[in-house]
């Protein structure tokens, strides 16, 4: 995970939404050979990211934000919960099982609708009410936990 130390904790979070975007193309493209290594690589990813955004992200977006960003933050963590399940199970299943491609095809699709709902909800609410210096302080934060997982 590469991060521009200058970033704000949205900037953070759209790099890795940008890495998680590659990583579904690559493993829904790859070939069973390299399916293995780029299934693992997004699983990783996916798991640290998600670990950043329920001790960092959702906390501000539920606490710091208007009164609407306590239901956002459950529905993205309720999504995290299940993409998380979903991997799990494709995990479980084995990148070399006949249905390994159909149900990835399902999680892929699960994985960018929670994105692009992370960004049209939770990030511009964090952008509006929560202050440019705690939003950079956030990414330090996002970054220490990841770090230690």
């Amino acid at each position: 995970m590469t991060v521009d130390n200058r970033n704000d904790i949205v900037d953070v979070l759209l790099q890795q939404h940008q890495q998680l975007r590659e990583l579904c193309a690559a493993v829904h493209a790859a070939s069973n050979d390299e399916r293995k290594q780029l299934f693992g690589d997004l699983a990783r990813l996916l798991h640290l990211h998600d670990l950043g955004e329920q001790a960092v992200v959702h906390p501000a977006t539920r606490d710091q934000t208007s009164r609407g960003g306590e239901a956002i933050a459950v529905a993205c963590a309720a999504e995290e919960d299940r993409v998380g399940w979903a991997i799990g199970d494709l995990e479980g299943l084995g990148v070399d099982h006949p249905a390994f491609v159909a149900k990835f095809a399902a999680f892929h699709h699960a994985v960018l609708d929670h994105l692009a709902h992370e960004e049209r909800e939770e990030f511009p609410l964090l952008r509006r009410y929560v202050p440019t210096q705690r939003l950079h302080a956030m990414a330090g934060h996002l970054r220490a936990v990841q770090a230690l997982s």
